[in-house]
């Protein structure tokens, strides 16, 4: 009889012990209601991969002892509710492929506990929460939300160690077909290089504005001291191997004498 059960109604009830895994069996069960308990030894929660849709219930936020939880999968939509902040014993959420939207709750930076995050392909927005658990977060777990900004804790460090190797890296390098660097900046808030002052602006401009022409020998002297910076970089120069990872016409930029230099470069490490 269990297994064509449909519809199972336990709530105000007062239970106070384990939900045993059994339950989630039946082929057939459209709606459980445990509402207004004391399931105190609920520890794990996996209801992903179904088609389970609307908001996701506040009420989760009192499974005090709750340590998984997965509802990836399915077609949840709204806010991750603020509630989970309370799930204090929390160590994995799979939130992944649904609809949710609105910000990640600064209140998971509580959960001191949490180890494995996934929130991955959902409409969230907002900044990434940097403190807690979030500081050892990949930037993987915040894949594919395309309004969603920042960088966990720990890769907004890495981020900054990152820029300011790369910007030892170009300070030492020493080409007339590279842009020379002037300076540069590290704060929390931004990373700046300051460049060499290019008269004539980026080969961008001059390819796609009514305003400006190249005849075919400039073009054809731009992609001669593209390939010539790009080949000290590459293979000429001994200090560190050097790959540019973002090679477009708004990087190349051109001096009072239109000779073209590349800019913005990454270390290969």
């Amino acid at each position: 009889i269990f297994n064509s059960l449909k519809t199972l109604f336990l709530s105000y009830d007062t239970h106070t012990s384990s939900i045993p895994s059994s339950l989630w069996n039946p082929e057939y069960i459209l709606y459980v209601n445990l509402s207004t308990n004391s399931l105190s030894g609920l520890n794990r929660v996996d209801l992903s991969r179904n088609q389970l849709s609307g908001d996701i219930p506040v009420s989760i936020g009192g499974l005090k002892d709750l340590a998984t939880l997965s509802l990836a999968r399915n077609q949840f939509y709204g806010l991750v509710p603020k509630s989970f902040g309370s799930l204090i014993r929390l160590e994995s959420l799979d939130l992944p492929s649904n609809n949710l939207s609105g910000e990640i709750p600064k209140s998971m930076e509580a959960l001191s506990y949490l180890k494995q995050l996934n929130v991955s392909h959902n409409r969230l927005e907002g900044g990434i929460p940097i403190k807690g658990p979030f500081k050892n977060i990949s930037a993987q777990s915040f894949f594919e939300n395309y309004a969603l900004c920042g960088l966990p804790g720990l890769q907004l460090e890495r981020a900054f160690t990152s820029f300011d190797s790369e910007c030892e890296v170009l300070w030492n390098v020493r080409h007339q077909d590279l842009t020379k660097i002037t300076s540069s900046c590290c704060i929390p808030d931004s990373k700046v290089l300051v460049l060499e002052f290019m008269l004539n602006g980026s080969h961008e401009k001059w390819l796609c504005s009514h305003n400006h022409f190249l005849d075919i020998l400039e073009r054809l002297n731009i992609m001669i001291d593209v390939g010539l910076a790009h080949k000290y970089l590459h293979h000429d120069h001994s200090s560190a191997h050097v790959i540019h990872c973002d090679l477009k016409p708004r990087n190349i930029l051109l001096d009072k004498n239109m000779v073209a230099h590349a800019s913005s470069a990454s270390r290969n490490s």
